[in-house]
């Protein structure tokens, strides 16, 4: 097994021919993946309040949501991976800078390795792990308060556009502490309401409704666009919802790891 590289003062190294080769620490590493750890659901979050908000794309949206909701997580993605490479590299040339001559420590070093083609495979490690932890693209873009949310996973029949019943209720409260209100994802709320899906008073005929869990805050603001004929110019941004499928891990030094020590 090909033993790893030591580093003590130096980001810079030679391998066996030679050839200059830039190394970057282990707290370096760490402080990259923290990083970009940071900036992918910061990322995601921005261009959702930025960029589909203004431009009214909501996780509704039949094949533009899928495909918008696409390239937010490669952009991000892209976003998170640069910004951990460059605060690993910042953060290692800072060290440099403070080291001593009488600093001998040693440790394991990963040599520095980054490419377009790099960024591709980010990509597409980065999406494989999005879905598989329960990700789905469009629910990156902002929801809509009269269709299915972004956190919009169960629901239960509407009979007619009653209320929720009480055993309705608890059956919605369950659901919304299990996947959070299907508008905006929060799971503080004590109980939820029956948000009808279609609302009522834009129930088209033939149309059935369901009911999704909504939070109290996201219920009354869904009320008041409805008593005042704003239906279809608010969206609700979701930043700060985050999930499992937020979580970036640090592909770029991953893929160094795999190149040094099992290539």
């Amino acid at each position: 097994m090909k033993l790893p590289s030591l580093n003590t003062r130096s980001v810079d190294s030679k391998d066996n021919q030679g050839t200059p080769v830039k190394l970057i620490s282990l707290r370096s590493v760490g402080v990259g993946s923290l990083v970009g750890f940071c900036t992918f659901p910061a990322t995601l979050g921005t261009l959702q309040i930025v960029l589909f908000s203004p431009l009214r794309l909501s996780c509704s949206i039949p094949v533009v949501s899928s495909v918008s909701g696409t390239l937010a997580v490669a952009t991000s993605v892209t976003v998170a991976s640069i910004a951990s490479i460059s605060a690993s590299l910042f953060y290692q040339r800072l060290e440099n800078s403070l080291a001593t001559k009488k600093d001998t420590r040693k440790e394991i070093s990963l040599r520095y390795s980054f490419s377009p083609v790099d960024l591709g495979f980010y990509t597409v490690a980065a999406g494989i792990t999005f879905k598989i932890a329960g990700g789905r693209f469009k629910s990156v873009l902002p929801s809509s308060f009269f269709k299915a949310g972004a956190f919009a996973h169960s629901c239960i029949p509407a009979k007619g556009q009653m209320y929720a019943t009480k055993k309705e209720k608890w059956l919605l409260t369950s659901l919304g502490r299990k996947y959070g209100c299907h508008t905006c994802g929060s799971r503080r709320s004590k109980f939820y309401f029956g948000d009808h899906i279609p609302p009522n008073t834009l129930l088209r005929k033939g149309e059935q409704q369901v009911f999704y869990p909504q939070c109290n805050q996201c219920s009354s603001l869904q009320g008041g666009l409805l008593s005042g004929n704003k239906s279809n110019f608010k969206l609700k941004t979701h930043a700060l919802s985050l999930r499992l499928y937020h979580l970036y891990l640090p592909f770029p030094f991953i893929l160094m790891a795999i190149r040094q020590f099992a290539i």
